[in-house]
C-alpha cells in the first residue's frame, strides 16, 4: 500500500522501501504524497516492479500529468485512490499541534542530524498550496470523481489499473 511523506520517518524514504519490495519480489507503490519523484525513484532503484498511486486533481488540464510521467518512467500500474479525496479532520493533531511530535523526535538525535543535513522534506509530485496538509489535499484533489474519470484513465493508460478505496458494492460492479 502506498505511504506518503516517507522521508519523515527515515532519510532514505521511498527508495529504501522500493529496494525492500524489490528484494521480496513484490511491487512498490509510490504515493502521490511521496517525498521522492516518479523519475528519481526509477533512477535510484532501476530494477523491481513499480506502481504509482494517483489522486485525481481538480485541475483538469493537468490531472493526468503524473500518469504521463509514470508511463514515461516505465511504471507497470496505476493505483487510482478514490477514498481520500477530502482530508479528514484529525482533532488530536489539531489539539496537540507538533508539541507531542517534536518531543518524541527529540529522543532521536541521529534523525535530527540527518534531517538538518539532507534536502528539505516536501511532496515531490505536488507543490504546497499553503496551510496544512489537509488544506492542500482539499485544494488539490478532486472529490467529484466519477466512473467517467475512471473510464478516461483506462482509455489513456495501457498498463494495469487498480481502483483503491471503492466504498459500495454498486461502485465495485461499475
Amino acid at each position: 500500500s502506498p505511504t506518503g511523506f516517507t522521508r519523515m520517518m527515515h532519510n532514505d524514504g521511498e527508495p529504501a522501501v522500493a529496494r525492500a519490495a524489490r528484494d521480496l519480489g513484490i511491487p512498490y507503490t509510490l504515493s502521490t504524497l511521496g517525498t521522492t519523484s516518479i523519475e528519481s525513484l526509477v533512477e535510484q532503484v532501476p530494477e523491481g516492479r513499480k506502481w504509482f498511486q494517483l489522486y485525481l486533481r481538480r485541475d483538469r488540464e493537468n490531472r493526468f500529468e503524473l500518469v504521463d510521467r509514470a508511463a514515461a518512467s516505465g511504471y507497470e500500474a496505476i493505483m487510482l485512490t478514490v477514498d481520500t479525496v477530502v482530508a479528514g479532520t484529525r482533532h488530536r493533531d489539531v489539539r496537540n499541534g507538533l508539541t507531542r511530535t517534536l518531543a518524541g523526535m527529540a529522543l532521536f538525535p541521529a534523525w535530527w542530524a540527518n534531517l538538518l543535513t539532507s534536502p528539505p522534506l516536501e511532496f515531490a509530485s505536488l507543490r504546497s498550496t499553503g496551510g496544512t496538509v489537509a488544506d492542500m489535499i482539499n485544494a488539490v484533489f478532486d472529490p467529484s470523481i466519477t466512473i467517467a474519470d475512471v473510464e478516461h484513465l483506462r482509455s489513456t493508460w495501457t498498463g494495469k489499473l487498480v481502483v483503491k478505496g471503492v466504498q459500495h458494492p454498486d461502485d465495485a460492479v461499475l
